[in-house]
């Protein structure tokens, strides 16, 4: 019977390690790489169907993805409230840029956005699933009103 050589052993244990931690950047590395702004959005009414993972949309060009949803109880009216907490990536690696040559997307930049009217909307992906995905639009934006 022949014994197992100790240095075989170790260079094999090594080589795994160093494949598992190669794997986990690699798979991992557009959540680690990519900068994103994260909103929070209120809708009245349920949001049965809706879930995290479930795309956000802008005029049918995906730009975002749900990242939470959660339940909030405001402490001075005690009413629950769902808050639903989605991310938007940046840059050259993400969907959602400016025209300008350092294509970051700041916070500042949606809430100019959802000034001029930018609003969410609940929209149904599936009739036979019930999914939910959300849609954005300026659905109320009237530019005589200056809101």
């Amino acid at each position: 019977m022949t014994r197992a050589n100790p240095a075989l052993i170790g260079s094999f244990i090594l080589g795994a390690i160093v494949l598992i931690i190669g794997s986990i950047f690699t798979f991992g590395s557009s959540k680690l790489l990519t900068h994103s702004v994260s909103c929070v959005m209120y809708f009245q009414g349920g949001v049965q169907g809706l879930r995290t993972g479930a795309s956000v949309n802008f005029r049918g060009v995906k730009v975002g993805t749900v990242t939470d949803i959660r339940m909030q109880l405001d402490p001075q009216t005690s009413e629950i409230r769902v808050a639903v907490i989605a991310d938007f990536p940046e840059g050259s690696d993400g969907r959602m840029g400016k025209r300008d040559m350092d294509m970051r997307v700041s916070h500042e930049a949606i809430v100019a956005l959802v000034e001029r009217g930018l609003r969410a909307q609940l929209q149904l992906e599936s009739l036979v699933t019930g999914q939910l995905f959300i849609q954005l639009d300026f659905y109320c934006y009237d530019p005589l009103a200056g809101a």
